[in-house]
């Protein structure tokens, strides 16, 4: 599933971002894995950097993984320095939308419940 956040990440919008996620990671069949396009997303504060490590938690308690893609500069510096890109690992953030998607099809392919 890729979503797509159009705008800041902050206090004003983390919740409603927060309640998507949790929609499509809890009660969508056979999600294993939540992109979200971050091409849009021009702003975060501390407040949404706080929501993006509890958007994480959920979607591992969820067992779905979570990637990024096209994480604007400004947005990277953010989460690196909160620990949240560390937390998501290096090998969920990509470059675009396309290698986001295919490494999580590659990843569900290799999953031990697919053998």
């Amino acid at each position: 599933m890729v979503l797509r956040l159009d705008g800041g990440l902050f206090f004003a919008t983390s919740d409603a971002l927060e309640d998507r996620v949790r929609e499509v990671a809890l009660s969508t069949p056979g999600v294993t894995g939540i992109v979200l396009d971050c091409e849009g997303i021009d702003f975060i504060d501390s407040q949404g950097s706080a929501k993006m490590r509890e958007i994480l938690d959920l979607t591992e308690h969820a067992g779905v993984t979570l990637r990024l893609a096209r994480v604007k500069p400004a947005v990277r510096e953010l989460l690196a320095r909160d620990g949240v890109l560390d937390r998501i690992g290096a090998g969920n953030i990509h470059e675009n939308i396309d290698q986001a998607v295919a490494a999580q099809l590659a990843a569900d392919e290799g999953s031990p419940a697919d053998r």
